[in-house]
């Protein structure tokens, strides 16, 4: 135990340290923490671990969801995206009405409370693009489509500043969660050269898995926007104007 010295006393905690006073004066003393052993087996801390393994169980399947769907979600983030999946995941293991508490995990629980989910908040799907836009999925031939409506520039895409063109690309991936095996493919449409009175031709991109896959199947869309200098396409700050969502999560239940 020290005592404080100084003409401001203080009482509280700051970090680590407990300021207090006693009958003596004023002291202070370094908060005890509880050791990594006693967490893991007292039981006082059952439901502690039990947390602990199903949030590291969230957060291995959303790490394994964004490396399947890399191709549609580096280039169309924010700074925030893991946490943000990161806290859906979990809501989706615990959705999980058959394992016991501690054990629940997302292949029981309820994988499509994640369709919708926008890995870009700063430039959300709905808010980038009004369109008519549908997927599917085909589980027997694997074969993924991606259907877009034609469009009216103006009117239906709202497009950053500096842009002069834009693309949309599939991502779709069938993932085993158990053991970490994923199958990723991915394409795109021709980039389009932005003009305000110009109309889209309907859009079709598809691609294939296996078929037959017993894992859930996820497709990302991205909104695309680049700027053409010297016939090279330049991604718009970083790709921060870019919008992507997880259009079709397909759990084969």
């Amino acid at each position: 135990m020290a005592k404080q010295v100084g003409i401001l006393p203080l009482e509280g905690r700051i970090e680590n340290l407990t300021f207090y006073r006693t009958a003596n004066g004023y002291s202070v003393q370094k908060v005890k923490g509880v050791s990594k052993e006693t967490v893991a087996t007292s039981p006082a801390f059952q439901r502690t671990r039990e947390n602990m393994a199903e949030f590291a169980r969230a957060v291995s399947a959303s790490k394994l969801l964004r490396m399947a769907l890399s191709d549609a979600i580096s280039g169309s983030k924010d700074s925030r995206m893991n946490n943000r999946l990161n806290t859906v995941m979990l809501k989706a293991v615990k959705l999980d009405q058959v394992s016991d508490r501690g054990f629940r995990n997302v292949l029981d629980g309820e994988l499509q409370i994640l369709e919708g989910f926008d890995f870009n908040k700063a430039a959300s799907f709905e808010q980038t693009f009004d369109g008519g836009i549908r997927s599917s999925f085909d589980r027997v031939t694997g074969v993924c489509t991606l259907e877009v409506d034609s469009f009216q520039m103006e009117k239906k895409l709202k497009k950053p500043d500096g842009a002069t063109h834009f693309r949309f690309l599939m991502a779709a991936a069938a993932i085993n969660f158990e053991t970490g095996v994923k199958e990723s493919v991915s394409a795109e449409s021709e980039y389009i050269a932005y003009a305000l009175s110009g109309v889209v031709d309907p859009l079709n991109i598809s691609v294939s898995l296996s078929e037959n896959s017993e894992h859930p199947v996820m497709l990302a869309v991205t909104i695309e926007f680049v700027q053409e200098i010297n016939g090279k396409m330049y991604s718009i700050k970083n790709g921060s104007h870019n919008a992507c969502i997880l259009h079709r999560v397909d759990t084969n239940v």
